[in-house]
C-alpha cells in the first residue's frame, strides 16, 4: 500500500460489498521490506468484520508476542 506518507508492507480486508474495513502496515520490517523502502507501521489497527472486533497480524510480525497481545487488550476477538 502507497500513502502520502511513504510506502507500507499492508494487508487490508474488504468486506462482499468491496468496502475497505481494515487494514494493518507491517510493523517489524525485515531486508527486503527495507530495500523495498518501505517504512514500518507506527500502531496497531482494530476493526470489525462481522460485528467481531479484530486486527491483522503480517508475516514476521508473528514472532512479536506482543503485537498479537496487545490488540486482545485492546478489544480484539480475532487476529487475521
Amino acid at each position: 500500500m502507497v500513502t502520502r506518507q511513504g510506502r507500507y508492507n499492508s494487508a487490508i480486508v474488504i468486506d462482499k460489498s468491496g468496502e475497505l474495513i481494515g487494514w494493518q502496515h507491517k510493523m517489524q520490517l525485515v531486508p527486503p521490506d527495507e530495500e523495498a523502502g518501505c517504512l514500518f507501521g507506527e500502531k496497531i489497527l482494530l476493526f470489525e468484520v462481522a460485528g467481531i472486533k479484530a486486527s491483522i497480524i503480517i508475516c514476521h510480525d508473528k514472532r512479536y508476542p506482543e503485537l498479537c497481545r496487545l490488540p486482545v487488550l485492546a478489544g480484539s476477538r480475532l487476529i487475521l
